[in-house]
């Protein structure tokens, strides 16, 4: 859909929807360590920007509908909707992130061996405690009616969020291999 909207658009493609967004008051929400990149990559190269934005979004959409490594491709996803959040647009985003890790984690559940479902949900934790780390400093409010307004806040959250999903995902595939292999159906291994 978004690619859709992108694609139609002229304003988009001459990324004059890109300038027109780094010149609004939106703007003003980008995580400090972000405004770099905004500003000497973005700025002078819109059309640049918004035709590789297109790009990707037509990339997942293909491999998302050919089936073809859908997790590779909710992540990718995840990016960009992460880069849109770290420019300081939290709605829709958030939502389209919630989503993706949750059938991230319903994939990892179902195709992972207990030592790389572990491994991953230790590799998530450690990237979610660093990134938290890092966007603490840009925290920008505490009141409650203006957190889900503030991207280092939401970015924070939906960082946990992952970690706590990997964590949970691992525990049940581990739970799930126990109660086989006590039924039997799965061997015990040979040291």
């Amino acid at each position: 859909m978004a690619r859709t909207a992108h694609g139609i658009s002229r304003a988009w493609w001459q990324g004059e929807e890109l300038t027109e967004f780094l010149h609004s008051a939106e703007s003003e929400y980008a995580i400090g360590l972000y405004r770099p990149f905004l500003n000497h990559v973005v700025a002078p190269l819109p059309a640049t920007t918004a035709a590789i934005v297109v790009g990707l979004e037509v990339l997942i959409g293909v491999l998302l509908l050919a089936n073809t490594r859908p997790v590779y491709a909710l992540a990718l996803g995840v990016f960009l909707n992460v880069q849109f959040m770290l420019a300081g647009v939290v709605n829709p985003s958030v939502f389209y992130v919630i989503l993706a890790f949750s059938i991230i984690h319903w994939r990892m559940e179902q195709y992972l061996s207990v030592e790389r479902s572990r491994l991953l949900a230790k590799r998530v934790a450690v990237g979610a405690v660093v990134l938290s780390l890092m966007l603490v400093p840009f925290v920008s409010t505490m009141r409650p009616a203006m957190v889900m307004e503030d991207p280092a806040l939401v970015i924070i959250f939906l960082a946990g969020l992952f970690a706590f999903g990997g964590w949970w995902t691992q525990n049940r595939i581990a739970a799930k291999v126990e109660a086989l292999r006590a039924l039997g159906y799965v061997r015990q291994p040979v040291i």
